[in-house]
């Protein structure tokens, strides 16, 4: 290595990338870290003492500011978290002598793991990835994804996230991992929609990853029991040898420093400890946990985890166990990311010592593709290379083994090979540039808006996330539309299933079982361990043979001369094989065979001759493959298919020799499950006709394929007139078979199968018909008391007693031959039962008796009807309708895209639509859009379908003078605006306006204060939404706080209002209180706000004073406060105020508190003690008009109109 000429002429030095400041104790020079930021050059007096891991030293000076670092090697600083640094000495000459430390024993494994509370996870899926991949976060726990349902789900960038909810509205937790560590999920537990954790196995250590959400200050003490209780419930189900990290939004404030918690927590909180806070260092305490958050030392804004207003403080929270915290090297607070809107994540650096375990490299299967030969001109092009490899013959080779290896290799060579890995997301392909430019965009305004909170930055970044918001679903609407043509051809149709497949695999928390448990149930990581376990639970599975009894009778074969193999059956068997499928060991699909036509069935033929001759199966055909599924099934598909179109030749022969009885529905040509369904139907029915009893038994066998003994197959063969020749045929595929467990691990040992029938061979079926036609002979009836479809039986009898004696008869028939009947799995059914009619007894246990039983796929009931068989197959056909109506509705759209607009559509008149005149007192009228519309009627509803474009509808609600109005919306769906300006739904009482509404979001519900009520709706040049739709009713003024859940009517000389949850809980968003306060006459009222804290963004949520209220009257503004400054009081100047409390959609607070009393009148006064209405102005509409240019001021205190 040359030398380096900026080295330090001192002795020792240290090179790489070296956090000084916490390393050595020192921090560089503004100017040298501006350049450099924390890599720099420092000379040590003594390295020995650092690169043994004794204590830090103290260096003698850093290297000039001009200085290029370059990183040359690797050394692990005690503590550094796997930083880059080299150590070495100079020498005279020049020259260096590097001195590394010893290696540690081991190897570890980083993680990078965070918290965030999204506030929702609807359209924020593949925006949360591309943060996650950008910061390179390894896993995160969400918060409040309002998602419902259990499943896990594909977000884009190689995330998947795990949820579990139950609103859609509230609540909803969740665990984003990134793909690596998906595979080495081992559990998924949804307790509930606040807690839910997952269980990972990493390099051999167990780490269990919990998400929480606790209960918001206001919410019921019952609620927030039940969080902790179930939060102790999941750590105490985890052993304590495991790693834990819980990453929640625990809403409480463990504050600034740590006296007397220092086992717990660090010094670097945030603020004051609270009361939920205390309850959150308790649970710490209580399960040896440690709050990761306050033991690193950071700027406020790197602790600060919530952010909303004026307010910041921290909520979210990273624990895990004390024991563990060495591990962790860092922690803080990520800013500038718009993911979420008041939120921020919090991310831990994690470092796990993992013991060196020797992995064997799984290599990626990669496979022929073997489906281009659908094409014939790939097709082609296979023949010819495949006729060059041969020498240019057209017949292929003797030698089956030489001609296998010869398509095999012309099949890489012509048709290329796959690469094993997965294609793209397909749920992400909207994810295109102009969507992630907007996403920036939006990240850099609310990066901007956080370091200097104007109204302008804000305004910015919300209009950014609308617009977000807009090319998000646009983009997702063009990528589907894209989709479902595609989908919608013929050659779409691949792709579709592959979609399906996806999906479904997408949904499952467990891909692939790497862990199991042994027989003890602990739990197996090492892969040889595993292998070992599944081959052993496999090889018991297929060679465990029931007790019977042992024949004593012979039977004689048939000795019989068979005709050779004949091209046509080859032909037929090849014919009926389906293409598509898996390929086996051989690798070698039926597509080749067919695409080679003739000269493919004359090798097949001269092939199966020889083994029928010989009786000697080759070796190769003997071998299979078993993936294990579900339920710890195993699913042989993987077999030679040349052994495939060979048991198809044979099962051909077989069939033209042996008669299977009319009762066996399973396999048997002409014959389906629609024919066995349909004879149990009639039956049923005709005795539910006749009032008469039928008595049904459903017979399960226990693992029939698979507990077929041999020897039974070879007498049933021989008794049903099979030719000797062909039983030992049979014989000889059987002999020697053996399989090996295809596993997530790899693949076990091989290891023989001696008992049952070949899963997944096309002659299983027919040879287990045959076994069951001989074993049944002597007790089965006609059809259709007695059917049967391969293992599935049904026995039918007029009487209980009768069937019961025939399920003892069968029982004993198949289990004295080594067939077992399940117990447990044997159910009874009665149709048109009498009462005292019993139950059906086997061996003197008691068949468990049902009302309906799923046959062969279709419901059928005890009481002889099919409703609920139509009611299923009902809602398949909805589901299929849905899908062409979204189909055509797709097309509709591109052909309206296409056409000029040159007609202008009918569009229905928009009506007031009202329940009949009973219950309204008179009858529903429409009215034309431009001409008011009067509703006089108690209870009704008014729409806004087909809403015509350019006008203005108004309705006008009036009731008795004794009631209110209260109004909802049931749907609500208008254009979006921030101002609300060119499309909008006004709502006016005497007082004034209301509420102006747009946008998706339904209004919450609203309540006049006298008995009329007026809606205004405008609308634009364009309409691309569907309206609103809106019920009202006239109520008693006593019912207001039941309604809307603020505000009402209050009367007396002194009370109180305020805003719901206050100050415990923040007041909604979107909501309008009103009060509406009454003193005797004579008496004026006095107004005093004993606490206001309203969210101060440029006074969007506010507080109305008004002066008085009457029917028809409008009435003066007393005052317009907002902010958090409590305002002066107010003072009436008759016995009526109203109160009216607005809050917008975005950030809300604590609220208000205000008491009312009686002021008494003085000489003074200006209005007459007898008056109830307020004083007359000269110009009310100018003092209104005034009042509002002051309330756009950005001011937090009190408006007033200084009357």
């Amino acid at each position: 290595m040359a030398p380096d000429p900026y080295a330090p002429s001192c002795g020792w030095w240290a090179y790489g990338k070296v956090d000084l400041h916490r390393f050595f104790g020192l921090c560089p020079a503004e100017s040298h870290r501006q350049r450099l930021g924390h890599q720099a050059l420092a000379c040590v007096p003594q390295p020995q003492a650092w690169l043994q891991g004794g204590a830090p030293v103290t260096p003698v000076r850093a290297t000039a500011p001009g200085l290029t670092m370059t990183a040359i090697g690797a050394v692990d600083l005690q503590g550094a978290g796997g930083n880059w640094a080299t150590v070495g000495r100079r020498s005279r000459g020049g020259r260096r002598v590097h001195r590394q430390r010893e290696k540690r024993k081991g190897k570890s494994v980083g993680l990078r793991i965070g918290t965030l509370n999204v506030g929702t996870m609807t359209g924020k899926g593949r925006e949360l990835a591309d943060m996650m991949e950008r910061r390179k976060v390894d896993i995160l726990c969400v918060q409040e994804t309002r998602w419902k349902g259990s499943k896990a789900r594909s977000i884009g960038a190689g995330f998947k996230l795990f949820y579990y909810g139950v609103d859609s509205k509230r609540n909803g937790v969740g665990v984003v991992l990134k793909v690596e560590f998906v595979r080495n999920v081992l559990e998924v537990k949804r307790v509930s929609d606040r807690v839910m954790s997952l269980k990972l196995e990493i390099e051999g250590v167990m780490l269990n990853v919990v998400s929480g959400y606790a209960p918001q200050v206001g919410c019921e003490l019952e609620e927030k029991e039940r969080f902790w209780s179930e939060l102790d419930e999941v750590m105490e189900s985890i052993p304590t040898g495991e790693r834990v990290v819980i990453g929640a939004d625990f809403n409480g404030h463990v504050g600034e420093g740590n006296r007397g918690d220092e086992e717990v927590m660090g010094k670097f909180g945030v603020k004051e400890r609270n009361l939920e806070g205390q309850v959150v260092v308790d649970f710490a305490k209580r399960m040896d946990m440690a709050v990761i958050n306050t033991y690193f030392q950071k700027r406020e804004e790197h602790r600060v985890t919530y952010k909303s207003g004026g307010r910041s403080t921290q909520v979210d929270y990273i624990l895990c166990r004390r024991g563990n915290l060495k591990e962790i090297s860092d922690c803080k607070v990520v800013v500038g990311e718009s993911v979420a809107r008041q939120h921020r994540m919090v991310v831990c650096r994690m470092t796990l010592r993992v013991c060196k375990k020797k992995r064997s490299k799984i290599e990626i299967e990669k496979k022929t593709k073997w489906w281009k030969l659908k094409k014939e001109e790939c097709c082609e092009e296979f023949r010819q290379k495949l006729r060059q490899a041969l020498g240019g013959q057209v017949v292929l080779l003797d030698d089956w083994e030489t001609t296998a290896e010869v398509i095999r290799e012309t099949g890489r060579k012509v048709l290329g090979v796959s690469s094993g890995r997965r294609k793209e997301d397909k749920e992400t392909w909207w994810w295109n540039e102009e969507v992630q430019d907007s996403i920036q965009r939006k990240r850099l305004a609310k990066k901007k808006w956080d370091m200097d909170r104007t109204e302008e930055n804000r305004q910015e970044y919300k209009e950014l996330q609308h617009r977000v918001k807009r090319e998000v679903s646009k983009a997702k609407q063009k990528a589907y539309d894209e989709l479902y043509t595609r989908l919608d051809t013929r050659e779409g149709e691949k792709d579709l299933y592959r979609l399906a497949r996806q999906r479904d695999r997408d949904g499952k928390d467990v891909q692939q079982v790497r862990v199991i448990k042994d027989r003890d149930g602990r739990v197996l990581t090492s892969e040889e361990s595993v292998q070992r376990r599944w081959k052993e639970y496999f090889e018991e599975l297929m060679n465990e043979e029931n007790e019977r009894e042992k024949r004593v009778e012979g039977v004689k074969s048939v000795e019989q001369k068979v005709d050779k193999i004949r091209k046509d059956e080859v032909r037929k068997a090849l014919k009926r094989m389906k293409s598509g499928k898996a390929v086996g060991p051989d690798d070698i699909p039926v597509e080749v065979w067919k695409c080679l036509g003739e000269a493919a069935v004359e090798f097949l033929t001269s092939l199966f001759n020889r083994v029928l001759e010989s009786e000697r199966m080759p070796e190769e055909w003997r071998r299979s493959v078993l993936v294990p599924i579900f339920k710890n099934k195993g699913d042989v598909q993987s077999c030679s298919n040349y052994r495939g179109i060979w048991e198809r030749v044979v099962e051909a022969r077989l069939r033209k020799v042996v008669e299977i009885c009319e009762q066996h529905y399973g396999f048997m040509p002409r014959k389906s499950t629609t024919d066995a369904i349909f004879a149990l139907r009639i039956l049923m029915e005709k005795y539910r006709d006749g009032q008469r009893e039928l008595h049904c038994v459903f017979v399960d066998l226990e693992k029939a394929y698979d507990r077929v003994p041999r020897e039974e197959l070879w007498y049933c063969m021989r008794k049903s007139g099979v030719a000797e020749k062909y039983v030992r045929v049979v014989q000889d595929m059987y002999e020697r078979s053996r399989t090996v467990v295809k596993c997530a691990v790899g693949q076990t040992e091989e290891f023989k199968v001696e008992v049952g029938l070949h899963q997944g061979s096309a002659l299983s079926p027919f040879l287990f018909a045959i076994v069951m036609d001989q074993l049944s002979e002597e007790v089965r009836q006609e059809s259709p008391w007695t059917m049967m479809f391969a293992d599935d039986i049904v026995i039918c009898s007029e009487s209980r007693e009768q069937v019961e004696e025939n399920l003892e008869r069968w029982r004993f028939a198949l289990e004295r031959r080594g067939m077992k009947v399940s117990r447990s799995k044997t159910e009874y059914m009665c149709v048109k039962e009498r009462e005292g009619s019993g139950t059906v007894r086997l061996q003197g246990e008691e068949v468990k008796k049902v009302q309906e039983f799923k046959y062969l796929g279709s419901t059928v009931q005890s009481n002889g009807e099919c409703g609920k068989e139509v009611k299923k197959r009902v809602q398949a056909g909805k589901s299929r309708k849905k899908k062409k109506k979204k189909k055509k509705k797709t097309k509709k759209k591109k052909k309206k895209k296409k056409k000029k607009k040159k007609k202008k559509k009918k569009m229905k008149l928009v009506g007031a639509s009202v329940e009949d005149a009973e219950d309204r007192g008179e009858d529903s009228r429409d009215s034309i859009c431009g001409s008011p519309v009067q509703l006089t009627s108690e209870m009704g509803e008014f729409s806004s379908e087909n809403y015509p474009r350019s006008m203005s509808c108004s309705w006008t609600i009036t009731s008795d003078s004794k009631k209110v109005i209260a109004l909802w919306f049931q749907d609500f769906s208008l254009e979006e605006s921030d101002t609300c300006g060119t499309e909008a739904v006004t709502l006016q009482d005497e007082i004034g306006i209301i509420g102006k509404y747009c946008g998706r979001s339904k209004p919450k519900p609203i309540m006049s204060l006298g008995s009329s009520l007026k809606v205004h709706f405008d609308t634009n040049g364009r309409y691309t939404d569907k309206g609103f739709k809106a019920m009202y009713r006239a109520v008693d003024p006593n019912t207001v706080t039941d309604i809307v859940g603020a505000g009402g009517f209050l009367q007396g000389d002194h009370g109180e209002l305020m805003t719901p949850g206050f100050p415990e809980k923040n007041y909604e968003n979107g909501v309008m209180y009103q009060w509406k306060i009454t003193v005797p006459h004579g008496e004026n009222i006095r107004l005093n706000f004993t606490a206001f804290d309203l969210a101060p963004d440029s006074c969007s949520d506010f507080v109305d004073v008004f002066d008085g209220h009457s029917d028809g009257v409008s009435a003066p503004i007393l005052g317009h406060f907002c902010g958090n400054k409590v305002p002066n009081p107010v003072l009436s100047s008759g016995n009526e105020m109203v109160v009216r409390f607005k809050s917008d959609s975005i950030n809300n607070a604590k609220g208000f508190r205000a008491v009312y009393t009686v002021a008494f009148t003085t000489t003074t006064t200006t209005r007459p003690a007898t008056s109830t209405k307020p004083p007359s102005t000269s110009k009310p509409t100018e003092t209104r008009k005034r009042i509002k240019s002051r309330a756009r001021a950005p001011s937090h205190g009190q408006i007033s109109d200084g009357a």
